[in-house]
């Protein structure tokens, strides 16, 4: 009896819970007309539910459905993370330390706690530019950010040129400062963690140096956080027609079979909640890093495609929220890159391996979503062999073969 009564008395705490979160997003909806005003709704909400087994608020949503909170964790030498997976937090409840690993798909989404975040203001904004061997396209880059309509706390160039001409365009702007990262091609998440240690903004946004950010791009973004936000990105356009309704209401989601949804070309004229940033034009709370265990470790000789994704996982498994905000735009050129043609052959083989390599290095090679995610590109690749069109069957190939060899560094990766 004693247990009936103990679950009897779980359920009606769960069950009001849920109500004051119902109730609570009513508070931010606008009379007639549907949308959400966010200042409103940030104000006047205090109390929210636990994430409990979802992911939070659906991506694609008005912002903010449920108000995230940051778990408890230990920075990791100055966002620096050697160590593959997501972290197991010990969360306080009462007097008991307790780690709590609610399964969706294996994932690890821990009880929010309260966080001393709150408004950013944009001198508050460190911004990491990572370039390799494209100094022309640098010096545009760093040009837009020198125009912005506010000015950040500090700029920061991560270099993994092998040779000094970016340094030589760094001189040409004053308060820019440049940094080495001695590792060379291929190492993006190594330069974002150097990034991270050599700031010492509250907010850390990255650019590509192929990103081009509108003038009102750096308040935009310092705009739009609030306490339970951890990150805040915004529209990578890449001046297509129609692309800015392409996709306009599956933006940056992480599907249940693994697979994801990028379209962060499209307006949707409000900001969303997503599930990942895209890593042209993304930024994150500082502590946000530090408590889901840093910049994750990237293994040597690796393209780092999809690394944003990975970032994302876990900053959002810490129990923290992301954004969407249209308004804080980049121009994306899609410069030339360091081998090969953007999206080639070899891309297809290397978006493959990456992302299994994600999904086996975060959630486990026994998760139920890489069977889900095997299932899923299965049937996408046997509607490329029944209907074959010109270089369908090659990259379908390449696909499977890179699946497999994603599969293997995960696993390597995990055992290190």
């Amino acid at each position: 009896m004693r247990v009936v009564h103990d679950t009897m008395a779980t359920l009606a705490i769960k069950r009001r819970k849920t109500l004051e979160c119902r109730n609570a997003r009513e508070l931010g909806r606008n009379a007639g007309t549907g949308e959400v005003d966010s200042h409103e709704a940030f104000e006047s909400v205090e109390r929210r539910a636990s994430p409990r087994h979802r992911r939070g608020a659906q991506a694609g949503e008005d912002y903010p459905r449920r108000r995230f909170r940051p778990a408890v964790a230990s920075a990791h030498d100055h966002g620096v993370d050697r160590r593959p997976g997501p972290r197991r937090l010990a969360v306080r409840r009462g007097d008991a330390s307790i780690t709590r690993c609610a399964i969706q798909g294996c994932r690890r989404v821990m009880d929010p706690v309260a966080t001393t975040a709150g408004a950013v203001a944009p001198s508050d904004v460190s911004v990491v530019v990572a370039t390799y061997r494209r100094p022309d396209v640098l010096r545009t880059c760093l040009k837009h950010i020198e125009s912005q309509t506010t000015r950040p706390r500090e700029v920061l160039v991560v270099d993994a040129s092998p040779d000094r001409l970016s340094e030589r365009v760094v001189d040409e702007f004053n308060g820019v400062r440049y940094v080495r990262n001695n590792e060379g091609m291929g190492t993006l998440p190594r330069s974002r963690q150097i990034g991270v240690a050599e700031t010492s903004g509250t907010v850390i946004a990255f650019l590509d140096d192929d990103a081009f950010a509108e003038p009102r791009w750096l308040e935009e973004l310092a705009s739009t956080y609030r306490s339970h936000v951890g990150g805040v990105g915004g529209r990578a356009r890449n001046d297509q027609p129609g692309e800015a309704a392409i996709g306009v209401h599956q933006i940056g989601q992480f599907l249940n079979d693994g697979t994801l949804t990028g379209n962060f070309a499209a307006d949707p004229g409000k900001v969303l909640t997503v599930e990942h940033l895209i890593g042209c034009n993304m930024s994150f709370r500082r502590e946000a890093i530090l408590q889901s265990g840093g910049i994750p470790a990237w293994p040597a000789g690796v393209s780092a495609l999809r690394e944003d994704l990975l970032l994302s996982l876990r900053i959002r498994d810490a129990g923290w929220g992301l954004v969407f905000n249209p308004a804080a735009a980049v121009l994306h050129i899609g410069a030339p890159q360091a081998r090969g043609k953007r999206f080639d052959l070899r891309y297809e083989f290397t978006a493959s391996r990456n992302h299994i390599f994600v999904l086996v290095s975060h959630f486990g090679p026994a998760s139920p979503i890489l069977a889900r995610y095997a299932v899923a590109t299965a049937r996408a690749h046997v509607q490329k062999f029944l209907h074959p069109t010109l270089g369908t069957v090659p990259r379908a190939l390449l696909s499977l073969l890179g699946g497999v060899v994603g599969l293997w560094r995960g696993i390597q990766f995990r055992r290190r």
